[in-house]
């Protein structure tokens, strides 16, 4: 049986629409703030494991982490988003949805770890085979975390979700840094990645208390398999996209260059592309609530694509200019191409997470199958280019090819997306590409200020030249919001808590 008395009954549908869009505004607010203070530990926990290791190490990591990506792509059905997307009481379905979970996550660990020696081979790094049968304990936990999250996650209720996602990465940072300082080995940050993900599992038990019990239904796993299998389908094609370079470097370059590369990522992408993923996950279940209703539904997309494109090329801003400075400081000599690179993977960065803005309105009306067309569009620009570049101009020539490509590829889902919600193109275009006008323009003045001044050591660029930046784009943003038909700053400030918002009683 799936069976689940004692589950709380869905929002009532009558609610003031008011109060769900609070409750949306409030969510993506509290999800950004504490995910970011987590994602700078975990920034800093990999510093300070590649100044530790160097670059290869930091490479043998990123096959692990690749690895696993790879394989639950492979293997996902999209299970968790069709229960987010549906409608009406959803707690039936958890039996089902945990029984499916738990076994993929087991065979994914079965996979990894007696394929370990295979797939360091085929990377052409022995090093690797332990360390990815350690990590094939990660997908065995993922399997086992409490699905009844799902249900505070589709209805917006994200406290306990925030203490998860905030108390996992602490602890994991502890963990890897306290073991570093007694045995800075390379499992130091294997196992306190693997307790990580084990104190999720724990705090997902323990914070979240709705009863269910472990079943099966095969209707019912069908049922909600006909959405999830465009998004296996899309989870492919979008894993060869993001990912495609990583095996292009892993197996055509040095393991070295994939210890670069792996870091690059994490510390110029995945800032913008983590923002994407918390908008996404408050967007996709409020969208769903919007779907029968076209008009709100474009209103609210106009309106948070605003706010992701807006931060998002301001952070890709900040990458680039203080790149080279923040490498020089932060890792010393022997990692100059990391800071040559940066900046080139923050507009790829930038692109990734402004199309990853935008999938969780085609999931959110049942048009999973316009995300896989785009993307085998992109696919097709990536696949005839990346090889080519990497073989005659390496890691760098990686770099360029992501980031011109990801900015070319735009063009074509906004068109897609403005079809989608009944929107005129220009106004996604203008939400888009006027940001990307700003970031250039604060890039430019705090390049005239690095030649004006040539004398300025890492630790004057790393504060001046982002200042220089920061404020260039700032200003542009006004100058947009008071010459523009897009209220530009009216909506920023409104994803704000109430209480700091201007005219508010502080």
């Amino acid at each position: 049986m799936d069976s689940a008395p004692g589950n709380p009954p869905p929002p009532t549908a009558g609610a003031p629409a008011d109060t769900f869009g609070k409750r949306a505004t409030r969510g993506a607010a509290g999800l950004t703030l504490f995910r970011v203070g987590a994602r700078l530990l975990g920034a800093v926990e990999l510093l300070i494991f590649s100044r530790m290791r160097g670059d290869e190490s930091m490479g043998v990591i990123g096959i692990g982490l690749l690895t696993i990506a790879t394989i639950e792509v492979l293997s996902q059905l999209g299970i968790r988003k069709a229960l987010i997307q549906r409608s009406g009481d959803i707690a039936p379905y958890y039996g089902t949805a945990f029984t499916f979970q738990a076994a993929r996550g087991f065979i994914i660990a079965l996979a990894m770890f007696f394929g370990a020696p295979l797939i360091a081979g085929w990377f052409r790094e022995p090093a690797a085979a332990p360390i990815l049968q350690a990590f094939a304990i990660i997908p065995a936990l993922r399997g086992v975390i409490n699905i009844a999250g799902v249900g505070l996650e589709r209805d917006l209720h994200f406290g306990k979700i925030i203490a998860i996602d905030v108390g996992t990465p602490v602890l994991e940072f502890v963990i890897v840094i306290t073991w570093l300082l007694i045995d800075p080995g390379i499992m130091a940050l294997v196992w306190g990645k693997v307790v990580g993900v084990a104190a999720a599992v724990v705090l997902s038990y323990v914070l979240i208390r709705e009863p269910w019990r472990p079943g099966w239904s095969m209707p019912r796993f069908l049922e909600l398999v006909r959405f999830g299998a465009w998004l296996l389908l899309t989870g492919v094609i979008s894993l060869l996209v993001t990912r495609g370079a990583d095996f292009v470097v892993g197996r055509a370059l040095t393991t070295a260059e994939m210890g670069v590369y792996t870091l690059g990522t994490m510390l110029a992408v995945l800032p913008m592309t983590e923002l994407n993923t918390v908008v996404s996950r408050v967007a996709f279940p409020a969208y769903s609530r919007l779907q029968d209703d076209p008009d709100r539904l474009r209103s609210a997309f106009l309106r948070s694509f605003l706010v992701v494109s807006v931060f998002v090329t301001g952070a890709m801003t900040l990458i680039i200019v203080a790149s080279p400075a923040f490498v020089t400081l932060a890792l010393g000599p022997g990692w100059e191409m990391l800071g040559k690179i940066m900046p080139l993977l923050a507009v790829w960065g930038a692109c990734r997470a402004l199309g990853g803005a935008t999938t969780s309105v085609f999931l959110a009306v049942g048009k999973p199958a316009w995300v896989s067309y785009y993307h085998t569009i992109m696919l097709i620009m990536l696949a005839a280019t990346l090889v080519p570049m990497a073989r005659g101009a390496g890691l760098e020539g990686i770099a360029w090819t992501l980031a011109v490509v990801g900015f070319g590829a735009q063009t074509i889902r906004y068109g897609m997306i403005a079809r989608l919600i009944g929107a005129r193109a220009w106004s996604i275009y203008a939400r888009t590409f006027i940001p990307f006008a700003l970031a250039g323009a604060g890039v430019l003045a705090a390049w005239g200020v690095s030649r004006t001044v040539p004398a300025m050591t890492p630790a004057a660029e790393i504060v001046v030249l982002p200042t220089v930046a920061g404020l260039v784009y700032a200003l542009g943003l006004l100058i947009w919001d008071r010459a523009g038909s897009i209220p530009v700053i009216p909506t920023i400030l409104a994803m704000a808590p109430e209480r700091f918002r201007p005219g508010r009683p502080a």
